[in-house]
């Protein structure tokens, strides 16, 4: 039950972590190329 419930929450959060994800991503990917390029 609880993994249903939970799988239910995530999949209404989709959008919305995706987002927050891709935008820790490309923060992430901007700091590496700062410290490549320095």
């Amino acid at each position: 039950m609880d993994l249903c419930e939970n799988s239910d929450y995530l999949y209404q959060l989709k959008a919305p972590d995706r987002k927050m994800v891709y935008m820790r991503i490309g923060d992430i990917q901007n700091l590496v190329d700062s410290i490549i390029v320095y």
